[in-house]
């Protein structure tokens, strides 16, 4: 009934179906624009930290073909760990990288605490919309009653 636009999955159906195929309620509904922003925030993200690596030689040109973009990122975080922990390298240069870490962090911090309040809000209205038809089904109904 859903699939031909005959009704209108209640709030529950909708996170039972969220979570059976691992995908956001946004999805089911076709909203991708939060998904397509988060996934530009990671890959700025990984950008930050190829370059990071790169201009510090943590790793080579080799290497970032070699890598997926999840398995770099985190080898170039425990390279930057080590390079942070290591007391043989210059004061100024592990604050210069440590820098660009931080700054490079903070940006996908800053995205996702915004998508995340963003989500939310969606959320909430979602939740607002369902309950709003799920009482205009239920009146419907008794009407059909009277």
């Amino acid at each position: 009934m859903y699939e031909r636009g005959e009704r209108e999955p209640s709030y529950d159906t909708l996170q039972k179906i969220s979570k059976y195929f691992n995908i956001s309620a946004d999805m089911l509904l076709g909203n991708t624009a939060g998904i397509e922003k988060l996934l530009d925030v990671q890959n700025s993200f990984d950008k930050a930290l190829r370059d990071l690596a790169l201009k510090h030689n943590l790793i080579s040109d080799e290497e970032c073909k070699k890598y997926s973009s999840l398995e770099l990122s985190d080898l170039i975080i425990d390279s930057v760990k080590n390079l942070m922990n290591n007391k043989d390298i210059d004061n100024e240069l592990r604050m210069e990288i440590g820098m660009e870490y931080v700054l490079a962090t903070t940006g996908l911090l800053t995205a996702v605490v915004e998508d995340v309040k963003s989500l939310e809000d969606k959320r909430t209205q979602l939740a607002c919309k369902i309950e709003e038809i799920e009482r205009n089904r239920k009146d419907d109904t008794k009407d059909c009653d009277d």
